[in-house]
């Protein structure tokens, strides 16, 4: 029997427009889940983000968009994306649970502010011990406080603070 393809998770914000940044993400999580010897074919999973008028939006469908294309190419490598639309759960946050519950082998974010429905599933990804890394905005707690601006460190004796 097959072994059952690899799952890549996609999460990725509304406002994000930027392909090239897409592609980066999937190529290189598709890389790093694909050796070059052995390879088992690779579904992507998101959540099918939508606009108030329920109209596809962002970066979800700019991933699905790509992933697609992949699959007509390679067909035995990229398989048909697996969508979870937030209006199937009782909150986006409840969706980004239920995909992250099904399991992945990896985790693709490409966040465009840390407090956001994408950050949510990253945290959640990793809290399920999902490898995930980010590709826009930090997602994780500990670099998200890091990013921060610092102050200005204080002037020392024989120093004076820029004017």
């Amino acid at each position: 029997m097959a072994e059952p393809p690899f799952r890549l998770l996609f999460t990725g914000a509304r406002a994000a427009t930027d392909r090239t940044v897409i592609v980066c993400a999937l190529a290189d999580e598709a890389a790093k889940l694909q050796p070059v010897e052995g390879r088992r074919p690779i579904v992507l999973v998101h959540g099918g983000s939508v606009d108030r008028k329920g109209n596809p939006v962002g970066a979800d469908w700019i991933a699905d968009d790509i992933w697609r294309g992949w699959g007509r190419q390679w067909p035995d490598r990229f398989l048909e994306p697996e969508v979870h639309p937030a209006k199937d759960h009782s909150t986006p946050l409840a969706r980004n649970d239920h995909m992250v519950g099904l399991g992945a082998d990896a985790c693709c974010a490409v966040a465009s502010a840390f407090a956001s429905g994408t950050g949510h599933c990253a945290r959640a990804a990793r809290a399920a011990d999902i490898p995930t890394q980010d590709y826009g905005w930090p997602t994780e707690r500990r670099i998200a406080r890091q990013s921060a601006p610092k102050p200005d460190p204080q002037p020392t004796l024989g120093t004076t603070p820029a004017g």
